[in-house]
């Protein structure tokens, strides 16, 4: 039996729930909870505001995102928005918000011309690229009723251990294998080829569909006349929707803002967690609190839904997931410039996202560190820009600021004011040299003394991918 099983049957309805860390997580976690008849959580959150890394901020008349912004218009599963996220936005009436999110497109900064798709295609035959991407998506159907990074493994479709470079070799697809490379370093959760595969293949289940679509409708490919192709993926293939993802009109935060109050969440701000202890007696065991300001708390149940490296400040050394969390590796660091273009090209389309760094046909091409790989200004009557790349942990900011300024001059855009230049280290994933069976090991402390592990390491990277895990999850922790 479990060590969930075993547990979980003294968390019932009237429990007391601590749940650290609102973000993505921590607030889709307490929402769940909330549906299913959990009445008494209290979120615990270090900063001041909700959200992680969402930052929304309001210019010319408009909101933009900083980060986590996209909500995919398809999925590898379904020719829609994923459904119970549409069912939040339409309780939370915010369906009417949606806008479409800037069109990709792809840029030759040698030719300094538009390109109808990835440069690396031109390398295989027609034949290849259609097979592959299909093959691709059958294998993403198949992952369908697994939850996260995990189970992908579980599913058999990847390796305990297995990196995506590995995964992409043994499967002999690297047509795939470099598009979904470069669709996660466009939304800035890359490199893959270094993340474990199962990872990257649960998060492009989510992220990766509209480009797929796109590409094969380009080229003409008659998917529902091929015998082996997925019913279902024929189905989304015929519903031609010319949105590949929308954002909210008023910003993912407002999103988050409305979820807590339409949900009732109790949420504690700037109110981090110093320590906790487990405390058994004849009627069981509480989890004892102190947060930041000094209160003490007391709790049935613990969910920790911070990222690892927060965790491992509050967690004492006894705790049994801590020599599991001290092998995560944090991820990259992506760093987001806002600025005023003094100058924009007519080449260059407003209202696209335009990938402006060279893809070559082989998966693991280093990613320029510093030089800006992706722009986009979606309004026309906003000269706001925004500029995307990896940054440098000891990078001086006079050297960062010019290379971006570098960058987009080779586009023929003028840099005028720079504005935000936010940087977010994320998604920490186990490193390629990890431990072959840590999630599994991870699943065996779930539910000891009533604590459980949430969190991107575990659901992969994205809001639609934390909600499709928690909610295959959070019903087997908590009955």
């Amino acid at each position: 039996m479990s060590s969930i099983s075993k547990t979980s049957s003294a968390i019932n309805k009237n429990a007391q729930i601590a749940v650290i860390g609102a973000g993505p997580s921590g607030l889709l976690t307490a929402t769940i909870l909330r549906q299913r008849g959990y009445e008494n959580i209290i979120l615990f959150e270090k900063k001041s505001s909700i959200g992680g890394y969402t930052k929304s901020v309001e210019m010319d008349g408009h909101v933009f995102d900083y980060s986590i912004k996209l909500i995919p218009a398809c999925t590898a599963y379904e020719p829609s928005i994923y459904t119970p996220l549409q069912a939040m936005l339409d309780k939370y009436g915010l369906s009417k918000q949606l806008l479409p999110f800037p069109n990709t497109t792809f840029f030759n900064t040698q030719t300094r011309k538009l390109l109808p798709g990835p440069m690396f295609l031109k390398d295989y035959p027609s034949k290849q690229v259609i097979e592959e991407l299909l093959v691709g998506w059958n294998i993403l159907q198949k992952i369908r009723n697994y939850a996260g990074t995990n189970g992908v493994v579980e599913a058999g479709i990847a390796l305990p251990g297995e990196t995506f470079a590995q995964w992409v070799k043994r499967n002999q697809l690297p047509v795939f294998g470099v598009l979904c490379e470069l669709v996660l370093d466009s939304y800035l959760f890359g490199p893959a080829s270094k993340q474990p595969a199962g990872f990257v293949l649960k998060c492009i289940t989510f992220y990766m569909i509209g480009f797929i679509k796109r590409i094969l409708l380009a080229m003409g490919a008659d998917v529902t006349a091929i015998p082996s192709v997925d019913a279902n993926i024929k189905t989304i293939i015929q519903d031609i929707n010319p949105t590949a993802s929308y954002v909210h009109k008023e910003g993912y935060l407002d999103f988050f803002q409305k979820l807590v109050e339409y949900e009732g969440l109790d949420v504690r701000l700037t109110q981090g967690v110093q320590t906790f202890r487990t405390l058994k007696d004849l009627d069981g065991t509480q989890i004892e609190l102190v947060t930041d300001n000094g209160d003490i708390h007391k709790f049935d149940a613990l969910v920790i839904a911070c990222s690892p490296q927060d965790a491992l400040k509050f967690l004492e050394t006894e705790q049994p997931i801590v020599p599991l969390y001290q092998q995560i590796r944090a991820g990259s660091i992506s760093q987001v410039w806002s600025f005023r273009a003094l100058s924009w090209p007519e080449v260059l389309p407003i209202g696209h996202l335009v990938l402006v760094y060279p893809v070559c046909a082989a998966l693991a091409t280093p990613t320029t560190v510093q030089q800006c790989h992706a722009v986009m200004r979606e309004y026309e009557d906003s000269n706001i820009c925004f500029a995307f790349c990896y940054a440098k942990s000891d990078s001086l900011p006079l050297e960062a600021e010019q290379t971006m300024r570098e960058s987009m001059q080779t586009l023929g855009i003028t840099v005028g004011e720079v504005l935000e230049a936010p940087r977010f280290q994320w998604p920490s994933v186990v490193p390629e040299d990890g431990v072959e069976n840590w999630y599994s090991q991870v699943e065996t402390l779930q539910g000891q003394n009533n604590i459980f592990y949430i969190g991107e390491v575990f659901s992969s990277s994205g809001v639609i991918s934390v909600l499709d895990y928690l909610l295959q999850k959070i019903p087997s922790y908590f009955p």
